[in-house]
């Protein structure tokens, strides 16, 4: 079977959330179906986007099997939301499920919290103490300064992206960085829209030319 768990966890929205909706696990907007399957869907043979790319289509791991975990929950604006302690608790159920990867879609508008006074950084990073891997999306703003959240430094966040080939010169006053197609860039950088020093003091030497299938940390 491929989804093999699937739980729900509401007990401090329903004190201030919608009492008539129904509590379950099921996707009431798709949001759910659709990051599970990103993550971990199966091999799907004759997919297309609209008559082009026709081949196979899976997740990123279609050999898994996956476990849903909802905290998502409808808001009074058409969108969700969620509580800091029902986030808490499911962080908790996967550790006690002993699951090895844990995919996180969700995430606050804008990175205005500090990690010691936000659950899910809190929760995180007790579940890669014990031994889970913990992926969270950047968001959906940007690309402006202050618009990634998700930034703790023990989990992997992953972003988005237009467009495979990144040219970037005359950032600083010296030499270029180079990047070409299938790099993993991993940048140490600053939610407040300061240039990382590390990349600055990169940067100030000869030009560093990244080549395809790279993974590069600065």
């Amino acid at each position: 079977r491929k989804l093999i768990e699937a739980r729900y966890f509401c007990d401090h929205y329903q004190s201030d959330g919608d009492p008539s909706l129904l509590f379950s696990p099921h996707d009431y907007s798709g949001h759910g179906t659709h990051t599970l399957a990103t993550t971990g869907g199966n091999f799907v043979p004759g997919a297309s986007s609209c008559g082009l790319a026709y081949g196979i289509a899976s997740g990123g791991a279609p050999r898994a099997r996956v476990a849903s975990y909802k905290v998502l929950w409808p808001d009074d604006k058409g969108g969700h939301t969620s509580y800091d302690q029902d986030i808490m608790n499911a962080y908790d159920a996967t550790i006690n499920d002993e699951v090895d990867v844990l995919s996180v879609s969700m995430g606050d508008e804008y990175p205005d919290r500090k990690y010691s006074y936000d659950g899910s950084y809190r929760s995180s990073f007790k579940a890669v103490a014990n031994g889970i891997v913990v992926v969270k999306s950047a968001g959906n703003y940007g690309p402006d300064p202050k618009t990634l959240v998700n930034c703790e430094p023990w989990v992997i966040t992953v972003a988005g992206s237009l467009c495979l080939v990144y040219i970037f010169s005359g950032w600083f006053s010296s030499a270029p960085i180079i990047f070409t197609a299938h790099l993993t860039c991993l940048c140490l950088g600053s939610m407040d829209g300061e240039k990382s020093s590390i990349v600055h003091r990169l940067s100030r030497h000869d030009p560093y030319f990244v080549g395809q299938d790279q993974v590069v940390l600065f």
